[in-house]
This record gives structure tokens, C-alpha cells and sequence, in this order.
């Protein structure tokens, strides 16, 4: 699809032809792709000193974005020829159609990434690490004073992890979730 190792770049429409290739798989290629750099930066962002509370939402953001893009990569695929592959309202049908109809499993990722991102910013604490609610206890501390007060009676320490881990396990999960996924349809 490309022009390696002369340089990264695709091939031209007239090169592919012979390959029996088309913009649909150079659309699908890009996506893939795409899916890549979001979850590689989700993994620098793991590896990182600390998850404070900017990189776990940017993690989220990140993650949830990879599974748009390979919701979109995943209905272009099994129907090739549905969508316009230059037409960005087609792709987001295309996700859509995908996520509505294939995707249970990865909603708490996206449920936690829209608190992080469109709710009241997320109480968390210190001590020697960043802790935050887990994933499905978020919305049990809107009221900050539960773990912020140093008076604190609400908390259960059960419902708190590091961002790290937080991030880290739903990383895992967006990658178990893209590996079983593509075996099934791309293989």
C-alpha cells in the first residue's frame, strides 16, 4: 500500500489497480493506523511517572477515540462497498452502525471517559500516588467532599485505584477487545 522502504507514502490510485486495491483499502490502512497512535500514546501515558488527573483523561480520550476509529475500520471492512472512504459523515455513520449493533464490552470505557471529559472534574487524592474512583464507582463521589474533607466518612477505599492502573486496565481491555475483534473480521 505504500511505497517502502523508498519513502511512507501510498501508492497512487493507478499503482494500487493492479494490486486489486482500492481507496477503500487505502481508507482502511489509515485507520488502522490511526487506531495505532492512540493506543501507543495511551501506553507512554501508562508508563508515565504518574497518571494525575490530566493524563488519565487524556488516556480515556484516547482510548475511547481508538475504538471509534476501529469501530469505523471494522464496518468499512465488512462492508466495503457502504461507505465513501473521503467522506467523514459516512465514517461516522459507519462507527456508529458499528458501536450500536457490535459493541457492549468497551461502554464503560466510554461511560468514564464522558464523566472525565463533560461531567464536574474528578475528586481524587494523594498518598505517594494519584487515586481515583474506579471505572463504575465515578459517579458515587459528584459530592468531592466524600474523599476531599479531612473529616471523610463516605469513601470506601475498595472503590479507589492509581490512575495508572485505572488507565492500564482499560488499555487492556481496549487491546483484548481489538485483538478478538480483528481475528474474527480481518483475518
Amino acid at each position: 500500500m505504500t511505497n517502502r522502504p523508498r519513502d511512507i507514502h501510498f501508492k497512487s490510485a493507478k499503482s494500487l489497480a493492479p494490486l486489486g486495491k482500492t481507496n477503500n483499502d487505502i481508507c482502511i490502512a489509515q485507520l488502522h493506523y490511526s487506531v495505532f497512535r492512540h493506543v501507543a500514546r495511551v501506553f507512554q501515558m501508562v508508563n508515565a511517572t504518574m497518571v494525575r488527573l490530566d493524563l488519565l483523561t487524556e488516556g480515556f480520550a484516547r482510548l475511547v477515540g481508538s475504538h471509534d476509529v476501529a469501530f469505523e475500520l471494522l464496518e468499512r471492512y465488512v462492508k466495503p462497498k457502504a461507505y465513501n472512504p473521503w467522506n467523514e459523515q459516512e465514517g461516522i455513520k459507519a462507527r456508529n452502525i458499528w458501536r450500536t449493533n457490535s459493541n457492549k464490552q468497551l461502554e464503560p470505557i466510554r461511560r468514564y471517559r464522558n464523566h472525565l471529559l463533560h461531567g464536574r472534574l474528578t475528586p481524587g487524592f494523594y498518598a505517594n500516588d494519584f487515586y481515583f474512583p474506579k471505572m463504575g464507582k465515578e459517579t458515587n463521589y459528584l459530592d468531592w467532599r466524600l474523599i476531599t474533607d479531612l473529616n471523610a466518612i463516605g469513601a470506601n477505599p475498595k472503590d479507589f485505584d492509581t490512575g495508572r492502573n485505572i488507565l492500564s486496565s482499560a488499555r487492556l481491555e481496549t487491546l483484548e477487545y481489538l485483538e478478538t475483534t480483528w481475528k474474527k473480521y480481518l483475518l
